[in-house]
């Protein structure tokens, strides 16, 4: 993963609606899935290998930690 470009991203998409520190907590966290424990055993993090029903069972349960 290119970590600067993914920051990059990061903030151009979400700058002016989350405060500085909640960008910062995102992008760790996004940088923390792309690393290579985090690439190993969870396929539900990118639907790799076809894991829909995990991957989408994964984002229900972050999304329930959110609210």
């Amino acid at each position: 993963m290119l970590k600067p470009i993914h920051a990059e991203i990061v903030r151009r998409a979400l700058d002016g609606i989350l405060s500085p520190r909640a960008l910062e907590i995102i992008i760790t966290a996004n940088i923390g899935q792309d690393a290579l424990n985090g690439q190993l055993g969870h396929d539900e993090f990118h639907y790799d290998n076809n894991a829909f029903q995990k991957s989408r069972a994964y984002l229900d349960e972050q999304r329930a930690l959110i609210l």
